[in-house]
C-alpha cells in the first residue's frame, strides 16, 4: 500500500518499510552477536541549507530506456578555498551543476563562481579535483556527454574555465576521469574513461541527445566502441594526448579507473573498470606505456564493473581491490527482502551471446587479495561485500573502531522497486555486517521510498499504457500516483542513489557523508555518535612528488605494534575522485606513536606524534 504526500511530490510504500524493518532486525541481531558498535546518522539536508536538485534526461525518466543515461552522476568534494573546511561539487544531467561551499558549522553556500562552474549548457557525468598544477589548490575536471568535457583551474578559490588551452576539451561518451603521477615527474596526469556510443545524433527539446533504446547490447559491436584516453601532464596545466602509444588499444565499455602501485615498482598502474566485459589491469612500464597483466595473475574479473579502490580490510598493511558490480544484478529483479539471494552471487545469467565469454567473470561484486606475482583470489563471499545493485562506495571508519567500513550507493529507480544503501561495518578484519537500517541511513528521506518521477496521460506513449492498466487496477502499487483533473496520472519511482563522499563536514572528528540522489535532492548524512574518540586529520604536502601526495601510502603505528594503513588515491564514490585528507580515528586508552609515509616514486619518510590531544591535525611536507 502506498501513502501519497501530495504537497511534497514524495509517497511511502507501506510494504517496502515494513521490509526494511524486519531487515533491521536481523541487522540488529549481526551487530549484536559480533559486538559492533553501530553509529546514527541523520539527515540533515535542511539544516545543509543545500538545494542543490539533480536532473535526469527523458529517456530515462519519461521514456524509462536502458542504456547509460540511467548511470547517473557524480559528485567531488575539496576545499577549494582554503579555510580548512571541505566543499562539495554536485553533477546533474540537466540543469545546473552546482558548487557548494562548507561554512563549517553544518551548514553550506552557494559559491558565488558558481556561474563559471554549471555547465548547463550540457549533459554532466563526473567530476574530479586535484591540483594538476601543484600551486596548493584543488582544480577541477567534469566529463560530459558529445559535448567536450570541461576544465577549471582554480586560482585561491576562483575557477577560470581553460579547456582551450589544457587540451582537455575531449568530446565523446566520457564518464570516470583519474588524475595520477603516470611517470612521478611531480606532475599529476589524467586517465579519462569513455563508455561507447550509446546515444543518437538526434536531440531533444532539452537538447541532450537521444539514446539508443538497444544501446545495452552495443558492446558486442566493436564498431560503436570508443577508445579511453591518456592526458600527460606538460606543465602550467596543458597536457598532452599520449593514447596511441601508451595504452593497449581495446580496453571494454570503460565507466571508470582507479590507480594502485599493484606490482609493487614504485610506478602507478590503472585498473579499468568494464562495465559489459573483462576488467583490466594495466601494468606501468617505466612511465613510458601500459600493458595488460597477464591472465595468470588477474584470471577473473566482475562482469559489470561500475567502481573501484583499494582498501586495508584487516589492517595486515597489504592492500585488497575492491570493486563494485551493478550491471550483473540487472539480470533479475528479486522480491524485496530476498536477503539470502541480495547478499550472494546471482546465480542467474545472460546468454553466453551477450555475455561474450563468461568463463572467466564473476557474477557480482569482487574484494581481490592483491598479489605482485601470484594470482589474485576473490574473497568477497568470504568477507561478506555482496550486494544488490550497487554503483559506487566510500571508505571510512564510522565507527572509530580502528577499522575501514564501506559505504555503497545502490537502487535503480523507476520502474524498478525501492533498494536501499548498504553501510558495511568491518567486523575486526574478519567480515563485513551491513547496518543500513539500524544505522538510520534507511530508508532515505525519512521512511520516504518513492517521489513523483513523471505526469503521464494515459494515451501518451504506447510503451507506458501498461503502467496506467496496472495502476488502474491496482491503486496500492508503489508507482501508482493520484488521476488529477487534467486527465493525467502521477507515476512514482523508487528514489536511489548513485555516488557518495565521505568526510567530516565539521572538523568534529566524525566521518559524514553526502550522497548525489539520482533525480532527486542529496543527502546530508551526519555522524551522530556521541562517544569520544580520538582522531587525526592528515594532509601531504608533496615537493618531489605531485602536491596532493596522489600515490601516498601512510601507515599510523601505534604503542602497543599495531598499525593502520591508508591509500591516498582520491577514490571516494562512483564517478567521483575528490580532494580529501586521510582520516583516522582510535579509542583513548591507544597511543599512536608514529606517521610513516611512503611518497609516489617510493621515498619513505618518519613523523613522530607526540601530541596526546583528542583532536590531531597534522600537515606532513614531504623532505627534499
Amino acid at each position: 500500500m502506498s501513502c501519497i504526500d501530495k504537497h511534497s511530490g514524495h509517497s511511502v510504500d507501506a510494504n517496502t518499510i515494513k521490509a526494511l524493518k524486519s531487515r533491521g532486525a536481523v541487522q540488529k541481531r549481526h551487530a549484536s552477536k559480533n559486538g559492533i558498535e553501530t553509529p546514527k546518522f541523520k539527515n540533515q539536508i535542511e539544516l545543509s541549507k543545500i538545494t542543490f536538485m539533480n536532473e535526469v534526461v527523458d529517456d530515462v525518466a519519461l521514456r524509462a530506456i536502458p542504456m547509460h543515461y540511467d548511470h547517473g552522476n557524480g559528485l567531488a568534494a575539496a576545499d577549494v578555498n582554503g579555510d580548512g573546511f571541505v566543499d562539495i561539487y554536485f553533477v546533474s544531467q540537466l540543469g545546473s551543476n552546482e558548487l557548494w561551499l562548507n561554512r563549517g558549522d553544518g551548514s553550506f553556500e552557494l559559491s558565488p563562481d558558481n556561474q563559471v562552474l554549471e555547465v548547463a549548457d550540457r549533459v554532466s557525468v563526473a567530476a574530479s579535483f586535484a591540483d594538476t598544477d601543484n600551486d596548493g589548490d584543488a582544480d577541477l575536471y567534469v566529463t560530459t556527454v558529445r559535448d567536450g568535457n570541461l576544465f577549471f583551474e582554480n586560482k585561491g578559490g576562483r575557477f577560470t574555465d581553460m579547456t582551450e588551452q589544457s587540451g582537455l576539451g575531449y568530446k565523446g561518451h566520457s564518464s570516470g576521469v583519474v588524475f595520477f603521477d603516470a611517470n612521478n615527474d611531480g606532475l599529476l596526469d589524467l586517465f579519462l574513461s569513455n563508455v561507447g556510443e550509446y546515444t543518437t545524433s538526434r536531440r531533444a527539446e532539452s537538447n541532450y541527445c537521444i539514446g539508443y533504446e538497444d544501446a545495452f547490447f552495443f558492446h558486442k559491436d566493436a564498431s560503436r566502441s570508443e577508445a579511453s584516453r591518456l592526458y600527460l601532464n606538460r606543465g602550467e596545466n596543458t597536457f598532452q594526448d599520449v593514447s596511441e602509444n601508451y595504452l593497449p588499444k581495446a580496453l571494454g565499455w570503460n565507466g571508470d579507473a582507479f590507480f594502485h602501485d599493484f606490482n609493487r615498482d614504485g610506478l602507478a598502474d590503472l585498473y579499468v573498470l568494464n562495465m559489459q566485459g573483462d576488467d583490466s589491469v594495466l601494468f606501468n612500464k617505466r612511465g613510458k606505456a601500459f600493458e595488460l597483466a597477464s591472465t595468470s595473475l588477474v584470471s577473473m574479473s566482475p562482469w559489470g564493473s561500475m567502481f573501484g579502490t583499494v582498501v586495508d580490510v584487516d589492517n595486515d598493511g597489504a592492500f585488497e581491490a575492491f570493486v563494485t558490480d551493478m550491471h550483473s544484478d540487472m539480470i533479475e529483479d528479486l522480491d524485496f527482502g530476498n536477503l539470502d539471494k541480495e547478499y550472494s552471487k546471482n546465480s542467474k545469467r545472460y546468454s553466453e551471446e551477450f555475455l561474450q565469454d563468461s568463463s572467466n567473470n564473476i557474477v557480482g561484486n569482487a574484494l581481490f587479495g592483491i598479489e605482485a606475482s601470484k594470482p589474485w583470489v576473490d574473497k568477497s563471499d568470504a568477507l561478506g561485500l555482496e550486494t544488490y545493485w550497487p554503483w559506487g562506495a566510500s571508505l571510512g571508519d564510522f565507527n572509530a573502531d580502528g577499522f575501514t567500513d564501506i559505504f555503497i550507493t545502490a537502487s535503480m529507480n523507476f520502474p524498478r522497486r525501492y533498494h536501499p544503501n548498504s553501510l558495511m561495518l568491518n567486523n575486526k578484519g574478519e567480515g563485513f555486517v551491513d547496518q543500513s537500517v539500524v544505522s538510520e541511513i534507511e530508508p532515505r528521506l525519512s521512511d520516504v521510498t518513492h517521489k513523483e518521477w513523471f505526469r503521464l496521460r494515459c494515451d501518451d506513449l504506447d510503451k507506458l499504457k501498461k503502467i496506467c492498466q496496472e495502476c488502474k487496477a491496482n491503486k496500492e502499487l508503489a508507482q501508482c500516483g493520484a488521476t488529477l483533473s487534467t486527465g493525467e496520472m502521477v507515476v512514482y519511482g523508487s528514489l536511489g542513489s548513485r555516488s557518495s563522499v565521505v568526510f567530516d563536514i565539521e572538523n568534529d572528528g566524525d566521518l559524514d557523508i553526502i550522497t548525489n540522489e539520482f533525480g532527486s535532492r542529496p543527502q546530508v548524512l551526519v555522524n551522530q555518535r556521541e562517544q569520544s574518540r580520538n582522531h587525526l586529520r592528515l594532509y601531504l604536502e608533496g615537493q618531489r612528488s605531485n602536491r596532493m601526495g596522489l600515490g601516498a601510502i601512510v601507515t599510523l603505528r601505534f604503542s602497543d605494534g599495531e598499525h593502520q594503513v591508508q591509500a591516498l588515491n582520491g577514490k571516494s564514490g562512483y564517478l567521483s575522485q575528490s580532494s580529501l585528507p586521510l582520516y583516522w580515528s582510535w579509542q583513548a586508552s591507544r597511543k599512536p606513536t608514529s606517521l610513516e609515509v611512503k611518497w609516489p616514486g617510493g621515498v619513505l619518510q618518519q613523523t613522530d606524534i607526540e601530541s596526546t590531544r583528542q583532536s590531531v591535525e597534522l600537515r606532513i611536507k614531504e623532505r627534499l
